[in-house]
């Protein structure tokens, strides 16, 4: 235990002499970003693109259902044929539906970066002409 305190002593003492000599400035770009134009305008384009999507996988997960829900009820009365058909019909749905869950995902990713790389590049430029020689970057 002395031996950990001994060793954090001059940490603190570097990180007490550091503080006192650097200014840091935080920039909240998730709130940069909702405030300005651009970044308005480009929610409303990912957020047209997510309903347009979701409305899709919406009917695709409501025909599946009603496949699922006929099979169970009716899985008694119905021919061999027939329910073997139906199921393959169900499985058939399933895995398009995981499909278009995973491309709507990938596509709205690529969609999103797409529409935030030019807000980002501003906010970076602003911030390399405000301070040349301290700005992070990652």
């Amino acid at each position: 235990m002395i031996h950990i305190a001994l060793i954090t002593l001059p940490f603190l003492s570097a990180l007490l002499f550091l503080q006192s000599a650097a200014r840091v400035v935080v920039v909240d770009f998730e709130r940069a970003l909702a405030e300005c134009a651009e970044g308005k305008q480009a929610a409303e384009n990912w957020n047209a693109k997510f309903e347009e999507r979701k409305k899709e996988i919406d009917a695709k997960q409501e025909a599946l259902e009603a496949d699922e829900n006929r099979l169970k009820t009716q899985e008694r009365v119905l021919n061999e044929t027939i329910r073997a058909d139906l199921t393959r019909s169900i499985e058939r749905q399933r895995t398009e539906l995981t499909r278009l869950n995973e491309d709507a995902q990938k596509e709205l990713e690529t969609l999103r970066e797409e529409l935030l790389r030019p807000i980002a590049e501003k906010a970076s430029a602003v911030l390399r002409r405000t301070q040349p020689n301290r700005v992070l970057r990652w």
